[in-house]
């Protein structure tokens, strides 16, 4: 497992990345950031041959979750870089 999860009475778990190759977190921040990429340029508007700009329409709610999910890990791994 990547990170290892303590639980502290009622107070939100927290990870720990200690011991954890650096280049693995690089990667896993990678593939975060590719997958957020993909979400939002999916809802983008896309130029069309007309000239007239489409959108998807608004991005869906499990979708929005992934991308706030994806954001948050990515900003765990930096401020754990930091430490």
């Amino acid at each position: 497992m990547m990170a290892s999860v303590v639980a502290n009475g009622n107070r939100k778990k927290s990870l720990s990345l200690k011991g954890v190759d650096p280049e693995t977190c690089m990667i896993v921040f990678r593939n975060h950031w590719a997958q957020v990429v993909k979400i939002l340029e999916k809802h983008d508007p896309v130029h069309s041959r007309s000239g007239v700009y489409l959108r998807l329409g608004p991005v869906p709610g499990d979708e929005a979750s992934a991308v706030q999910n994806y954001v948050e890990h990515m900003l765990f791994l930096l401020m754990e870089e930091e430490s």
